[in-house]
């Protein structure tokens, strides 16, 4: 059972020996609800509690990824982990805003290529990380990692939601798999954020800022990571938010 915020905001005091309050919050996503918080020489974090025990879990292997990949990349735009138990998650807090939709219609051409750019820089760093000992507790093979996917896309299409499009997608795909892996399921793996949506790319004036929500990240073959950010993949059956479906983005990859 997670434990009330005030016994977190206590024992995050405690730890740091620092006195936390909190400045803003709660912000209720999927899996966590996050709080911003501030301590008294002016550094200020994000608090990410899980929902649940599974929530607790994806966050606990992500994070041994990212610790991973910023120690190897420490310019890398992720958030520093700052402390962490089983519970919770304290993290460098970030400026700017999330890019929440990425319209062309909305973003001027120059504006989508100089995030473009930003990306293409993010996503090599990560690309060309090597596995260690460590990370490869959380690794997938590529059998288990479009299986799993396909059959994510597959329960959220049954359930009705209209994003994850027509489940027939998800039955043809999962009968293709086999033909998918035409060598040892035991090749050379990567990072893969897998949760690279429009809403976990935060921006500024500038470009890229950082990329937030790292909880699903894993090491996974290169075939499955080495891919366009989802919000210009056009994928079948995938939808952005406020993005009419005849916006596939064609000139973004291109680009």
């Amino acid at each position: 059972m997670t434990p009330p915020l005030a016994a977190i905001i206590s024992e995050i005091s405690s730890t740091q020996n620092n006195h936390i309050k909190i400045l803003s919050g709660p912000l209720k996503g999927g899996s966590n609800t996050v709080y911003e918080i501030q301590s008294e020489h002016g550094d200020r974090w994000c608090l990410r509690i899980p929902h649940d025990d599974d929530a607790a879990s994806f966050a606990t292997k992500g994070a041994a990824v990212l610790k991973d990949a910023k120690e190897k990349r420490p310019a890398l735009l992720a958030p520093t982990i700052v402390y962490q138990t089983n519970d919770y998650t304290v993290m460098e807090y970030l400026d700017g805003e999330a890019l929440k939709s990425r319209n062309t219609q909305v973003l001027p051409k120059k504006r989508r290529q100089v995030l473009l750019d930003g990306l293409a820089i993010f996503l090599f760093s990560l690309w060309t990380l090597e596995e260690t000992q460590h990370t490869q507790e959380y690794k997938m093979t590529y059998r288990k990692l479009l299986q799993s996917e396909v059959n994510k896309g597959l329960i959220r299409a049954l359930e009705g939601n209209s994003a994850w499009g027509d489940p027939i997608y998800y039955l043809h795909r999962r009968v293709r798999i086999d033909s998918l892996i035409p060598y040892p399921d035991d090749g050379v793996a990567t990072v893969k954020h897998r949760d690279l949506n429009a809403w976990n790319v935060v921006v500024n004036e500038r470009g890229l800022s950082d990329v937030v929500d790292w909880d699903t990240s894993r090491f996974m073959p290169a075939p499955s990571a080495i891919q366009h950010p989802l919000f210009i993949a056009d994928i079948p059956g995938w939808l952005n938010d406020d993005v009419p479906k005849e916006m596939i983005f064609k000139e973004d990859r291109d680009y």
